[in-house]
Parts: structure tokens; sequence; C-alpha cells
């Protein structure tokens, strides 16, 4: 009789853990589709401010809007955009935003869900990149590994204009921008 109870113990004891695992395991799903949910939820009419960075400005021709242009006037000046239309520029010219030409600024949720946060920690502003300059070409060497493609002209730009200028004259760092940007640029030293 002792055997037949503590056997009936034991499955209800089974039962219990059972029906906790499959509560642990809706709770999880739950968790997953709520968590995907917040992310993909956005407002495709809400405006975000989107900033150029790339020197000389920028024209983009929406393909969600035929006809509808927009242009940034130089390196640091602001366009509003739709969340509908980033999204358009994702599928359609992903380049805008992966090399970017352009920075989504104060939307860190979609910056996020675009998958754009680690490239956007390595963009370097006007300002960075004339310290650049200031380093050791070791440490330029370094950081022109981890700068997308748009920084990279930015870079080139930027020194260009320095050394016309006469106030970027060192060698080693002009040879390592050089070398690591594919670029010739002793042809502006004097």
């Amino acid at each position: 009789m002792a055997i037949i109870k503590k056997e009936k113990e034991l499955e209800v004891a089974k039962d219990t853990v059972a029906e906790k695992e499959v509560e642990v395991q809706e709770a999880k799903n739950e968790t997953v589709k709520t968590s995907k949910k917040t992310r993909a939820q956005f407002d495709r009419n809400e405006m975000v401010t989107c900033r150029c960075v790339v020197k000389g400005g920028l024209i983009y021709k929406s393909k969600k809007n035929i006809g509808s242009d927009t242009n940034w006037d130089d390196y640091g000046s602001e366009e509003d955009l739709d969340i509908g239309e980033i999204l358009t520029i994702k599928a359609s010219v992903p380049r805008f935003l992966t090399e970017p030409w352009f920075k989504i600024i104060d939307n860190d949720e979609l910056v996020e869900y675009l998958g754009l946060t680690k490239m956007y920690n390595t963009i370097l502003l006007v300002e960075d990149v004339d310290s650049l300059f200031t380093k050791t070409p070791e440490k330029i060497q370094e950081i022109l590994k981890e700068v997308p493609k748009g920084t990279k002209n930015l870079i080139i730009d930027r020194a260009r204009d320095l050394i016309i200028e006469k106030k970027l004259f060192d060698l080693r760092v002009i040879n390592t921008l050089e070398k690591e940007l594919n670029v010739d640029l002793k042809i502006f030293v004097d």
C-alpha cells in the first residue's frame, strides 16, 4: 500500500514538473513573440532625422514616391525621412545605409532594428578625422580597418584638403593612408 501511495505521489510530482515545463516554454515563446513584435513595430510615417556623412552633399531619389528627392547640401546637413522610406532604402539601395552616406540620428531603436549599431560606432566625424592624422601610423592602420567605406572616402577627402593647405605633411601618416586606402596623396604635396 505504501508503495502504491509513493508511486501516485511520484506521478503527481511528474505531472507537476511537466506542467511547469510547459508553462516555462509558453512564457519563453511569448517573450520571443513580444520582443520580435516590438522590434518590428514602427510607424512607417514617423519622420526621422538623417545626417549626411559624405563630403559634397547627397541626393536620394525616392523609389517609394517617384519624383520626390531628398537633398543634403553637404557633410553634416540634415533632412527628415519617414521610416517607410528608410525601409525602402534598405531594400532597394542599401549602400546609402551600409557605407553609410547618411546616418539616422535620434532613433536608436530603428538603428538597432536595421542592424547598423556596430557600424555607427565606427563612423568618424569630420572633427575626429583631423585628430586621426595626429595618431601613429600603427594606430591609423588599426582604425582604418574598422571604419566603413563612406568614412574612408571622407578621410581621403580631408587628407587631400589638409595636404593642399600644408597642414598635413607627415610622410609616415601620408604613406599609411596611401597604403591602407589605396590612394595616391603624395601628388598633392609640393
